[in-house]
């Protein structure tokens, strides 16, 4: 401060002494002013504030963020700092001469008359020096400012420097600052806790609440796990907000709980939810009060919109009285699912034989999957993310699932992988998994994995004998042609044969390609005394294969057909071949009589184009034919009769586009003739064959006959299925081409050229047939001499014993 006094000042010294007070009183009045003004700013802003950032509080509004508060804060220091530097500063610092002082002194105290101002301004000027160069006469000059110096020194002691100033402006704010301190301080005792809560809020920035009528508190959502197959009811579970947020499945219904303290002054009737989300929609929906209270806490509980199906994040605040919940977070992602299936199977021993794969492999899984029986299976999955608990159902093909699912296993993950031993499969099984991933969520709908087990089968065996009829001799050898097959590969195949008295059972290796051909010698079974065999008896033989299924003791053994011959001697074979013989012979005259009847259907069909144009004058457009008699009665229509030479048409046949038609038809019925005789004839030539054969099987020495059957009857036939017949079918099919043509009759004629060859063919073979009748019943009548002639013999040697033993007696 600058103190206005000369160092060299000539006044007296209660003079000085009265100006110093003045210029002291008058900086503490404006100190007092400016810290009055101060106490009474922050106070009365401290609880303005303060009711600012509470009343809303009691509204149902939220706290006021940090930054308000930053600002209330800013404005209460800038307020007091600008009363304090800027209001009073300017006049605490200000210089304060003796000259002003000596003016304000002067205001308030005329009698003075000046001298004051007069003294104060001409202290310092009575040098003698500058005396003498300012005034005439210094030594008048002094004497009169000594006299008047010292007239103020009397006048200065009636001077008071309180009553120069008005102090009731500074009581005035002194008292309204100690008013305003005591009822702050009585505010502060009836409310400990709100000064409390307002100081931290406002000096320490902290986000302490206010205190509250109502408490509320987030418990979480709860979400509806997928329910497995059968299950009665789905499972549960509440997920807690951890730092305000929780995370939900995409598209799943959740249901919001919150609670509020029953123990509190007021518990809300009703809760109300706003609710803003991630695509711009924003609303509120109200929560529903359930039940009493428990463990001193009143549930409220919000289910359905705008829970329903959320398919973005949503951002709540659930409001209660003055309670508030503020930004809870729904963030919806998406849960773990299974990237990647691995089956893992581990072979049983019944099928290592078989299998061109190692004991223990592990497969992508693939839709309609099959395991073998018995097999050890384990899944093997991947998933998106991490995992926190892998459960999963079984469910057995026979399994009732009315009454709900009976067990619900559970596995430990490692991160995002997972195992599930599923043990031994003795069936077809649906797997359903249901992940729970590290937030505890589970992806809809639960993904089914279906294993189908089929059982294993027994052996299919299908087998027939070849060149063997229903009778045999006891040294025959059973040549046995057919396929077995199993699902896993042969362990054994066998012949099993039985009699009345014996049984046996002749191993066979198990063929390679499921293509069985073996040869069952009757004779060696006999010398190894597996097989006694007797005309009269009867034999059955049958195949039976096991493959090498070794889960229970029930073993695979398939079996084929059986069959039963009968035993008989050569000769009695021979009867039967012989009727065999006479049957197919009759069944080649058959077939010649039915290709005679379809040759003459040919000739009329090659002289049809001829007649048309003969008789094509029996009516514009129309000719007359006589039918085919063996067609005839193949049609459903009734065909007129074939005009004879000289015969005038009949005036009601058909015209010509239908006769064509006709035509066709007998022309089919021709081709299908021609195909009927050529499967008879096949069947003729595997029975003559077959005859051939059993004379071979059966060790019947004809080996006449046999060449005879071969060079005469089979090659022959053979020859003709193959040449001569196949162009008469392909004449045929030519002939059918052309039926609808306006000129059948060449195709018909080559057909009959055919026809003419094969006939000549089967003429020869039923005459050759023919002869090797007559040749057997030779043989039958030389054979019937001998068997009578042994019968004579043995009657003789009867006859002959009997008499010696009559003469013996």
């Amino acid at each position: 401060m600058h103190s206005g006094n000369q160092p060299t000042s000539r006044l007296a010294p209660q003079v000085v002494e009265k100006l110093r007070r003045v210029r002291s009183l008058l900086r503490r009045y404006v100190a007092a002013q400016a810290v009055s003004l101060a106490v009474i700013w922050c106070i009365v802003f401290f609880w303005g504030s303060g009711l600012l950032d509470y009343l809303p509080v009691r509204l149902g509004a939220s706290e006021t963020p940090t930054g308000v508060r930053i600002v209330l804060l800013g404005i209460l220091l800038g307020g007091a700092a600008w009363i304090l530097i800027r209001w009073a500063g300017p006049r605490l610092w200000i210089r304060m001469p003796d000259s002003s002082i000596a003016l304000l002194i002067e205001k308030h105290y005329p009698h003075l008359e000046n001298e004051l101002v007069t003294a104060v301004e001409l202290d310092g000027s009575d040098d003698p020096g500058e005396l003498a160069s300012r005034v005439s006469n210094p030594t008048a000059y002094l004497a009169m400012l000594q006299r008047v110096r010292q007239d103020l020194a009397q006048r200065m002691e009636r001077v008071d420097p309180w009553e120069l100033f008005n102090w009731q402006p500074v009581w005035g704010l002194a008292v309204g600052a100690v008013f305003a301190g005591l009822f702050s301080g009585l505010l502060a005792l009836g409310n400990p806790g709100w000064v409390q809560v307002w100081s931290q809020r406002l000096f320490a920035l902290s986000d302490q609440p206010w205190p509250r009528r109502a408490e509320l508190r987030p418990v979480g959502v709860q979400l509806q796990l997928p329910p497995f197959t059968g299950q009665l009811s789905a499972d549960r579970i509440v997920l807690p907000f951890t730092t305000s947020s929780v995370r939900v499945p995409t598209g799943a219904s959740l249901e919001l709980h919150v609670e509020a303290n029953a123990a509190e002054k007021q518990v809300p009737e009703v809760c109300t939810l706003y609710y803003r989300s991630e695509d711009g929609v924003r609303g509120r929906a109200n929560l529903r009060r359930v039940g009493r209270p428990r463990s001193g806490w009143q549930p409220f509980v919000l289910d359905g919109p705008p829970l329903e199906s959320l398919s973005s994040s949503m951002t709540l605040d659930v409001v209660g009285l003055d309670a508030r919940l503020r930004n809870l977070r729904l963030e919806t992602v998406e849960p773990a699912v299974i990237m990647d299936m691995q089956v893992q199977i581990e072979y049983p021993r019944y099928l290592l034989q078989s299998l061109q794969r190692p004991p223990v492999e592990s497969v992508p899984y693939r839709s309609g999957m099959q395991i073998p029986e018995g097999a050890t299976v384990a899944l093997q999955g991947q998933a998106s993310g991490p995992l926190r608990e892998v459960q999963y159902v079984i469910h057995l093909a026979d399994e009732d699932l009315s009454s709900g699912v009976s067990d619900i296993h559970s596995v430990a993950p490692e991160g995002r992988s997972f195992r599930i031993p599923l043990g031994r499969m003795d069936g077809s099984a649906v797997m359903e998994i249901r992940l729970i991933d590290a937030d505890g969520l589970s992806a809809a709908p639960i993904p089914r994995y279906v294993l189908s087990v089929p059982p294993d089968t027994v052996p299919e065996v299908d087998t027939r004998l070849v060149g063997i009829g229903s009778a045999i001799t006891p040294v025959a050898v059973l040549p046995i042609e057919g396929t077995i097959a199993d699902d896993h590969g042969l362990a054994r195949v066998a012949v099993e044969l039985a009699t009345e008295t014996t049984t046996a059972v002749v191993p066979v290796d198990p063929p390679a390609d499921g293509r069985l051909q073996v040869s069952i010698d009757l004779q060696e079974l006999a010398e190894a005394n597996q097989v006694e065999l007797e005309p009269g008896q009867s034999i059955s033989l049958v195949v039976a294969a096991e493959d090498f299924y070794d889960l229970n003791d029930q073993h695979h053994i398939g079996r084929g057909q059986p069959k039963q011959l009968a035993v008989v001697t050569p000769d009695e074979l021979l009867v039967q071949l012989d009727r065999e013989e006479l049957q197919l012979r009759q069944r080649l005259e058959q077939i010649i009589v039915e290709l005679e009847q379809l040759r003459g259907a040919l000739e009329r069909i090659a002289q049809w184009n001829a007649t048309a144009r003969r008789l094509g004058t029996a009516g514009p457009g129309r000719v007359a034919i006589r039918p085919m008699p063996w067609v005839a009665a193949l049609l459903p229509i009734s065909l007129p009769a074939w005009p004879q030479a000289g015969e005038d048409a009949d005036p009601d046949a058909p015209d010509a586009e239908q006769q064509r038609r006709i035509m066709a038809v007998r022309a089919q019925q021709s081709v299908l003739q021609g195909d009927k005789s050529h499967q008879e004839l096949m069947g003729i030539l595997v029975g003559v064959d077959n005859i051939r054969l059993q004379l071979i099987h059966n060790r019947i020495d004809s080996k006449d006959r046999q060449a005879r059957l071969l060079d005469r009857v089979y090659e022959p036939l053979k020859e003709l299925l193959n040449e001569e017949f196949v162009d008469l079918r392909d004449s045929l099919g030519e002939m059918q081409s052309a039926a609808m043509s306006d000129d059948p009759a060449p195709a018909a004629i080559r057909a009959l050229r055919s026809l003419d060859a094969v006939l000549a063919g089967l003429q020869q073979i039923k005459q050759n047939m023919l002869d090797i009748e007559s040749f057997n019943e030779i043989i039958d009548l030389v054979r019937g001499l001998l068997e009578d002639q042994e019968k004579l013999l043995e009657q003789t040697e009867k006859a002959q014993k009997a008499k010696i033993l009559d003469i013996l007696k």
